[in-house]
């Protein structure tokens, strides 16, 4: 027996295949750049925490970059872009050589700074995530025992 397939025939099996297989192509995509959305948030939560701590370089331009992060009352609160410059330059000094463990979930990041086995300081910064990006909305500290 013979199979005599025709143009048509392929055409209209290609266009069911993809018909079937459109949701799971969407699917990943919608996923995709979900992760890439969630990475990029974890990115910039770890930029700003390193900055406030004191972990990198305390530049003007990186903490004007940080400090748009900030929500209005957090920007006050830490006393503009002059007072998150000196909290960066105070804690260089205190936290230096200390190692950071964080842990994370859709509107909370835990980090813990953590120096010759010892629990430094724990810091849980709240965010949230709008369509203008991300908003840090408030840093809560714990010393470490």
């Amino acid at each position: 027996m013979k199979l005599n397939l025709k143009i048509e025939d392929l055409l209209l099996g290609i266009f069911v295949l993809f018909g079937l297989s459109y949701p799971f192509i969407v699917g990943s995509i919608i996923f995709i750049q979900e992760v890439e959305e969630r990475k990029h948030t974890q990115e910039e939560l770890r930029t700003f925490y390193n900055l406030l701590l004191g972990l990198e370089d305390c530049s003007k331009q990186k903490v004007h970059q940080a400090f748009h992060l900030l929500s209005e009352d957090l920007q006050q609160s830490l006393g503009g872009e002059e007072g998150l410059l000196k909290t960066c330059l105070y804690n260089r000094k205190v936290y230096e050589g200390a190692s950071v463990k964080e842990k994370s979930s859709d509107s909370l990041m835990v980090v813990e700074l953590v120096k010759d086995g010892k629990k430094l300081l724990s810091m849980n910064i709240s965010y949230q995530k709008k369509d203008e990006g991300l908003k840090i909305t408030g840093i809560r500290y714990e010393e470490g025992h």
